[in-house]
C-alpha cells in the first residue's frame, strides 16, 4: 500500500517526514519533496517507494496504482498563515541581500522588507498573486482545486459561471477531503498517525519516540498576533486575515469542532 502525505505549509510536515522515515524506513520514503522535484520522476521509479511525503499537487498521485492511504494534518487557519508568515521572515534573515535578489527568494523578502499592510493587503503589491495563493483560504483551494494552484484555477471556474460562488468552492473542498483515508489536528497527530501506520503496516516493532512539531518555538502562538501589531499591522490587517480566514475556519470546524 502506498501512504501519501500531503502537506501543507506550517503544519508539522518536517515531524510527520521524519516518523514516516523512521517507521518505514528512509530506503521507502521517495526522496522528493515538492511538485517539481516529483515530476522529474517516471512512473517506474515513483513504483520503487512506498512513501509520499511533500508540498504535492494531490492530483498527480491519481495515476499511481494500487491502494493508498492518503492523508492531511490542519493547523488553526489563522495560526498557521501567521506561523508562515514568520517563518518567512526568519528564513529570509539568514539571507543576505544579494541572496535575497533571487527570483526564487522573492517570498521570503517579501515577508521581511514589506509592512504589514503592504503583504497582507495591498493590491499593488508586485507579488500579490504569491502572496495571496499562499494565504487566501489555502485550506479550501487546495482541497477543492487539488493542487497548489487551486486558487488561481478556481477563481478562473467562478469568472465562467463554473463555480457560482465560494460556497460551492467549500462544497467542494469537503467533498474531496471526504475521500482521504485521514485528516489529523496538529495538536495530537502523533499518537493517532503511529496507531494508523500499525494498522496498515502491520508493523509493530516501532520506536514511539516523541517528535517535536516545529511552530516558531521562538514566538508562543498566542503572541503571534501581538508580534505582528508591533510590525505595524492595524484593524485593516486583521480584517484581511479574518477574510482569508473565512471559509476555512469553517472547514476545519467541520473536522474539528470546537468544545
Amino acid at each position: 500500500m502506498k501512504i501519501i502525505f500531503l502537506h501543507i505549509p506550517k503544519t508539522a510536515g518536517q515531524s510527520v517526514h521524519q516518523l514516516l522515515i523512521d517507521f518505514l524506513g528512509k530506503d521507502k520514503v521517495c526522496p522528493a519533496r515538492d511538485n517539481n522535484q516529483l515530476l522529474s520522476y517516471s512512473k517506474q521509479e515513483m513504483d520503487k517507494y512506498q512513501v509520499f511525503s511533500g508540498h504535492f499537487d494531490w492530483c498527480i498521485f491519481d495515476s499511481l496504482p494500487g491502494h493508498k492511504f492518503t492523508f492531511t494534518v490542519l493547523r488553526e487557519p489563522c495560526d498557521r498563515i501567521l506561523s508562515f508568515y514568520f517563518y518567512l521572515r526568519k528564513e529570509a534573515n539568514k539571507l543576505s541581500k544579494e541572496e535575497l535578489e533571487a527570483s526564487d527568494k522573492q517570498g521570503l523578502k517579501a515577508a521581511l522588507v514589506l509592512s504589514p499592510y503592504d503583504y497582507f493587503v495591498n493590491q499593488k503589491t508586485s507579488i500579490r498573486n504569491f502572496i495571496d495563493d499562499h494565504c487566501d483560504n489555502f485550506y479550501t483551494y487546495y482541497f477543492a482545486g487539488r493542487s497548489y494552484n487551486g486558487r488561481s484555477k478556481l477563481k478562473n471556474l467562478s469568472k465562467d459561471k463554473i463555480l457560482k460562488d465560494t460556497e460551492d468552492i467549500l462544497k467542494l473542498a469537503l467533498e474531496n477531503m471526504s475521500t482521504l483515508d485521514k485528516v489529523y489536528n496538529i495538536n495530537d497527530w502523533q499518537a493517532r498517525l503511529k496507531k494508523d501506520l500499525s494498522e496498515i503496516t502491520s508493523t509493530k516493532s516501532f520506536n514511539s519516540q516523541n517528535y517535536l512539531v516545529n511552530q516558531n518555538k521562538t514566538i508562543e502562538a498566542k503572541d503571534r498576533l501581538e508580534k505582528l501589531k508591533e510590525l505595524g499591522a492595524d484593524k485593516n490587517v486583521i480584517q484581511q486575515i479574518e477574510q482569508f480566514c473565512e471559509l476555512d475556519n469553517l472547514l476545519y470546524k467541520k473536522f474539528f469542532p470546537p468544545h
